[in-house]
């Protein structure tokens, strides 16, 4: 076979290009192998359907030009052959001038029409035809994986041949709640149990192992933390594990603790570049540490307002604290660390934190130091310390401390009430 020609491309059917598909379709010399030539007449009154088709967004056929530096090649087209683009059948096919015959071409352009079959425009399964005989067909037809069918018999081309959609990878970042075995939803099991591959990232071994039970094979994500490294590059090093097997064409699960969209970067940014990359990926939620906060400490975000902080945002950032609604400041045990890379701030980080709420806080407001219980067996951590020794308690990634408030919001004056 000869080399094909440098520069070989596609670019759509359009005004002007009737000339070559009048030509193409008309030629013997191309329709020897492949069926019956049209008459030019026939040909021509073709060739401007095809373009009329073409500027039809709802039209039934897609037609390319194939070309190269040197000039036009041929063509090649798809023409739907039931229902809608999306999810239909379509028919494929290229023709080719003699001179472009034999040089790798025709493989090339169906290739990248097989991209916009089923990438673009969603195609469920393409189809082929050809007459009798036409080896070099049949081994393209191979070589690109298409599947061979029941000739038609008294067809000009009872040559049948077929190609599914390949498997389109899909992702799922859901939730597993904060107690083992005890918060997972109907829909995140569902996803579990039909995954090709699950990764994992929960509070400990334990939820692992309970996992691999529901879809064995579960990965860890957890190895790509280690000591010293920072957090967003074990982040980045997760969502790529989790992309590769979706670019592959599998349905990837990824499992976090609690909800998978609070606190928790890795699931929001594996779902935005796996939509960004043309695949679809999803959402589903679960019990939040939150949700276990309200529920275990009897509390009511609507009783007072609620307003929620992550403790280092408290430091870096100009925030106004509203001490009439309830505070809950999130990862206290970090406060002050943008390093990413430690499991625990100091106390003289920690320090700065009680700086900072004593500035509207007095040194004896209580402060309760939660974490929701993981485990059936176990229950929630729930202490309660005074604002001033806050720096000094133990505390770690989990611990989220909540300051009620110092009392009633005065009433709005008659004049600014609704």
């Amino acid at each position: 076979m000869r080399r094909p020609p440098p520069g070989v491309r596609l670019r759509p059917y359009a005004a002007g290009d009737q000339a070559l598909y009048a030509e193409l379709f008309s030629d013997p010399a191309i329709w020897t192998l492949a069926g019956t030539p049209r008459t030019p007449a026939e040909a021509a009154a073709l060739a401007e359907r095809a373009l009329a088709a073409q500027q039809d967004p709802a039209g039934r056929f897609r037609h390319a030009v194939v070309e190269s530096d040197e000039g036009s090649l041929g063509l090649v087209g798809l023409a739907l052959l039931e229902g809608e683009w999306r999810g239909g059948e379509a028919e494929i096919g290229v023709l080719l001038r003699p001179h472009a015959q034999g040089q790798g071409v025709g493989p090339m352009a169906l290739r990248a029409m097989e991209i916009e079959a089923f990438d673009v425009l969603g195609v469920a399964a393409l189809r082929t035809r050809h007459a009798r005989d036409n080896r070099p067909i049949e081994r393209v037809m191979g070589a690109l994986r298409y599947l061979p069918l029941a000739d038609v018999p008294g067809d000009p081309q009872p040559r049948r041949w077929r190609k599914a959609a390949p498997a389109r990878g899909t992702l799922a970042c859901i939730g597993v709640g904060m107690m083992l075995g005890a918060h997972l939803t109907p829909r995140a099991r569902g996803h579990l149990e039909g995954a090709d591959v699950v990764f994992a990232l929960v509070s400990d071994a334990l939820v692992e192992h309970w996992l691999a039970t529901i879809h064995p094979g579960v990965r860890s994500l957890q190895a790509h933390y280690a000591d010293g490294k920072p957090r967003p590059q074990a982040y980045r090093e997760m969502v790529e594990a989790m992309l590769a097997e979706v670019r592959a064409g599998r349905r990837v699960v990824g499992a976090f603790y609690g909800h998978p969209g609070v606190f928790a970067g890795v699931p929001h940014a594996a779902i935005a570049a796996a939509r960004a990359d043309g695949f679809d990926a999803v959402m589903e939620p679960g019990v939040s540490a939150e949700d276990c906060l309200y529920a275990d400490l009897g509390l009511d975000p609507g009783t007072h307002g609620c307003a929620h902080y992550e403790a280092t945002q408290l430091l870096i950032e100009d925030r106004r604290i509203d001490v009439h609604a309830l505070l809950v400041v999130w990862q206290v045990g970090l406060a002050g660390d943008r390093s990413y890379a430690v499991r625990e701030s100091t106390v003289a980080q920690r320090r700065r934190l009680v700086e900072r709420l004593r500035r509207d806080y007095p040194a004896d407001h209580p402060v309760i130091l939660y974490e929701a219980a993981t485990l059936p067996i176990g229950g929630p951590r729930i202490e309660t310390v005074p604002l001033a020794a806050l720096a000094e308690a133990a505390m770690g990634m989990a611990t989220t401390a909540v300051l009620a408030p110092v009392g009633p919001a005065p009433r709005a004056s008659a004049a600014g009430a609704c």
